[in-house]
């Protein structure tokens, strides 16, 4: 009789387990495998082609793996890749602070420097109303980081009103993190593709040091080099110190701000 029960429960755990593995996942898979393609529009700084406008945008590619933990919760793991160029202008140690249109002690604006961004990133998918993992309406939280290199394209910065020296380009590292909230529907065909629209809103945990920057006559200038180039605090200016790599910073907020998504997986296995 005890063989008997002890049979009945272990036939109970396999159904239970089984009837589990129904419910998360699709078709008994559970891995996605996805490509997508992040945009937002570079209306007030240029995009990777040194092109702005409402219809010139900037991109982030990003490929991922996908795991159905639950039901209605799928985790997964993804990388970034995003090209750039942004704004740079440096003044010189003997100067007042202000830039003005012809001034001998005017330094280079650069509108063509280049960035190139790799990152990863964790998140977690929660589906609603009537959706099931991997199908439905969803709400997305993400946490990424983004790794950069950079190159400050050779640029005049004058260190007094006589003499005149020429930098090379200069080239550097950095990083920022952001936080992300995505608003989206993935829909499936043929058991196995899946596609993806969604609209995202992206809090970087830097970048705001000259999102603001006015390149226009008679603006306060923020950073200077220094003999050997590294910045320093501005003696003349109220001004907190910014960093090459706050200018970089600021044109990433742009790409991570306010974006649409369009993606495409296969339900792997």
């Amino acid at each position: 009789m005890t063989k008997k029960y002890i049979l009945v429960i272990i036939l109970a755990l396999i159904c239970s387990n089984s009837a589990f593995a129904q419910k998360a996942g699709y078709m008994g898979k559970r891995f996605v495998i996805n490509a997508d393609l992040n945009t937002s529009t570079a209306w007030s700084r240029p995009n990777a082609y040194g092109h702005t406008g409402f219809f010139s945008f900037n991109y982030i590619l990003a490929p991922s793996i996908e795991f159905i933990a639950t039901k209605r919760i799928a985790v997964g793991g993804t990388y970034n890749y995003s090209p750039g160029m942004f704004a740079f202008r440096a003044a010189n140690e003997k100067y007042d602070g202000y830039i003005g249109e012809g001034h001998p002690s005017e330094s280079a604006l650069t509108t063509d420097n280049k960035f190139t961004s790799h990152g990863v990133g964790a998140y977690a998918k929660f589906y609603l109303g009537d959706g099931n993992a991997p199908i439905g309406a969803y709400i997305k939280t993400e946490l990424a980081w983004f790794f950069y290199d950079y190159t400050i394209n050779s640029m005049w910065a004058i260190s007094n009103f006589a003499n005149q020296n020429y930098v090379n380009d200069k080239k550097g590292k950095g990083n920022l993190g952001g936080f992300k909230i995505e608003f989206g529907r993935d829909f499936l065909f043929f058991n196995r593709l899946r596609v993806s629209t969604a609209l995202n809103i992206g809090i970087p945990f830097g970048g705001f040091k000259t999102l603001g920057f006015n390149w226009s006559e008679k603006t306060k200038i923020i950073p200077y080099l220094s003999a050997n180039y590294k910045f320093v605090d501005d003696p003349y200016s109220t001004v907190k110190k910014v960093t090459e790599q706050d200018f970089v910073n600021s044109q990433l907020f742009c790409h991570y701000l306010v974006g649409i998504k369009i993606g495409i997986g296969f339900v792997a296995f």
